[in-house]
């Protein structure tokens, strides 16, 4: 079951105390904008922690060497030369039921689990065969290939490194990142309401009256969903090698 922005986002306004939202009001504290904006927030942190790993080729052209590559990728992890131009006959047949070769272009180890299984359980033996070197330039979205590829047609796969984001009906496939997801608007709504209440200090409130007491508090409390979303990062990143 996927995960969907608009609850999250009620969520993380329920656990910070349901700050005053209603764009209408005078005092409101936090927009539901805003928390959304958070939690696109907290995929790109993730993503630092944890990348989207995809499965890519290109297509190789008699003595050229660099390559461009599609602009989200963020980087390029592994690259796999087969030049029987066949990637996934290296693999167990069931690969076949994981994916078929256009879905191979840009398809995520992490969403789909039979391909990751195949990919991850079986790669260092086809890295031993048929690994090249290469170089990667972000900026230019270029890849290098080390040596020359002398012919054309090859494909040349790669493992790369893209970022999570939200699906255009704001939804998100991995249940497994909630709470990272969640401690991470936290901790930046958290924070946003110590500045804007301490403006304020000495008025009511809907939490009650703010004075320098209670804007400690939140301040502490921000720092520690800081702390907790970087500890469940790591985790993260252990979980999804």
């Amino acid at each position: 079951m996927s995960l969907k922005k608009t609850d999250l986002r009620d969520a993380v306004w329920q656990r910070c105390g349901r700050p005053v939202r209603d764009e209408s009001a005078q005092n409101v504290e936090v927009t539901n904008e805003e928390i959304e904006q958070f939690l696109d927030e907290a995929l790109e942190r993730i993503t630092d922690w944890v990348p989207n790993k995809t499965v890519r080729y290109i297509t190789t052209v008699a003595d050229q060497q660099t390559y461009s590559v599609p602009s989200s990728v963020l980087n390029i992890l592994d690259v796999y030369r087969d030049s029987a131009g066949v990637f996934y006959t290296k693999f167990d047949d069931d690969i076949w039921l994981a994916a078929s070769p256009l879905e191979l272009q840009g398809i995520s180890i992490y969403l789909n689990p039979a391909l990751y299984d195949i990919v991850m359980g079986q790669v260092v033996a086809l890295e031993r065969m048929n690994a090249v070197d290469f170089d990667f330039d972000p900026t230019a979205s270029e890849v290098t290939l080390m040596p020359q590829p002398s012919s054309s047609g090859d494909r040349v796969y790669y493992l790369a490194a893209e970022a999570w984001e939200w699906t255009d009906s704001g939804t998100f496939p991995l249940t497994q990142f909630r709470r990272a997801i969640m401690l991470w608007a936290e901790y930046q709504v958290l924070a946003q309401l110590e500045q804007r209440r301490s403006k304020l200090s000495g008025q009511p409130r809907a939490g009650g009256t703010i004075g320098y007491q209670a804007g400690f508090v939140l301040e502490s409390a921000s720092e520690k969903r800081r702390i907790q979303f970087e500890a469940e990062a790591l985790r993260l990143s252990k979980v999804f090698l």
